[in-house]
């Protein structure tokens, strides 16, 4: 499983040189867990066993590329969504493009220039972090709704319906002259009336209890952020040169 977040996050990184996965770590340590593999079938292997929150992939490697490598973790539900970054020597625009759409979330062409690396990789893990928190959302306000459903379900249909019947009692006097009769009628309906609410009220209660938890799981999940004026152009300049590598 994913790392939680805010949890230091696992990177696995690809490569069947040794001497890169050493310069990789040596960049990213000690801010992320590093893991290494020398081959496509052992980084599989590795991921399917404990998916990491980013991998950094060689494309060059023998028997199995990079691009084989990322066809197939994002051919499975389980893997897709770990963010890929392509590391290779081939910088030209097709290999490129072909990263790309094989569902690479980024590309850094060799020699790795430190800054750059961890820029990257800073992104795009802030980026998966962020989607995550978003589906977790997404899933407990889809409960949250379900539930308000449910209980106006209830209330119109298990409740209301009852309460027609009530108010024509009135006219069901009317239509029965012998009071006898009538109250053996009504005793019997009595008790079934009885059951019957303290079943709808008892449903009613346990869903306004999985409502409230739900809106607080919503509150829990909730990150807080801190407004402040930004300028844009400054921004971007700033993020331009983090990726660039420029100080």
């Amino acid at each position: 499983m994913h790392a939680v977040l805010g949890a230091k996050k696992t990177i696995l990184v690809v490569d069947d040189a040794h001497e890169n996965i050493s310069i990789i770590k040596a960049i990213l340590v000690p801010g992320y867990i590093l893991k290494g593999a020398t081959s496509g079938s052992q980084a599989l292997k590795i991921v399917q066993a404990e998916p990491p929150d980013l991998i950094l992939l060689d494309v060059m490697m023998p028997e199995m590329d990079g691009y084989e490598v990322c066809r197939r973790l994002k051919a499975s539900e389980v893997t897709r969504d770990i963010p890929v970054i392509f590391i290779t020597a081939k910088n030209q625009t097709e290999y490129e493009t072909l990263g790309m759409e094989l569902g690479a979330a980024d590309y850094i062409a060799k020699p790795i220039k430190p800054p750059v690396l961890r820029a990257r990789v800073r992104t795009q893990i802030m980026l998966a972090d962020a989607l995550r928190y978003l589906t977790i959302q997404n899933k407990a306000l889809i409960g949250a709704a379900q539930l308000r459903i449910d209980g106006d379900t209830v209330l119109q249909h298990e409740i209301m319906a009852p309460a027609t019947g009530v108010i024509g009692v009135p006219q069901l006097l009317l239509l029965i002259p012998d009071l006898r009769r009538l109250r053996e009628m009504l005793a019997h309906n009595n008790c079934e009336a009885e059951d019957f609410l303290a079943e709808i009220m008892a449903d009613v209660s346990d869903l306004i209890l999985l409502e409230s938890l739900m809106a607080l799981s919503i509150r829990v999940l909730h990150y807080d952020f801190d407004a402040a004026l930004v300028k844009l152009d400054s921004l971007l300049d700033q993020i331009t040169k983090s990726l660039s590598g420029d100080k």
